[in-house]
């Protein structure tokens, strides 16, 4: 008998290997690498219907201002290649 089971109450005949009591460590780092995956996937997803919910914000109010601004409307969008038609009145040049 082992020197430190002499005053076990347990019988004998029942033992325990000593190297299968203690779990190794990577069976709980797979588990938190899981539950990582699983947080950087609802980040992402979180963050695609966010940004298409703030685009389409946008649009809509790009779409408010342009219709609230007849000018705009005339003219086109910017850099559509349009000329804007010379502003009437004094240039304040000396000609």
């Amino acid at each position: 008998m082992v020197p430190e089971n002499v005053n076990s109450v347990r019988s004998p005949l029942f033992s325990t290997p000593r190297k299968k009591i203690i779990e190794p460590p990577a069976r709980s780092l797979g588990g938190i690498a899981i539950a990582l995956a699983g947080l950087v996937v609802v980040l992402l997803a979180a963050n695609f219907v966010l940004y298409r919910q703030n685009t389409r914000s946008l649009a809509e109010s790009l779409k408010e201002i342009t219709a609230a601004d007849p000018s705009r409307q005339a003219a086109g969008p910017a850099g559509a290649g349009t000329i804007a038609p010379p502003a009437t009145g004094t240039s304040g040049g000396g000609q």
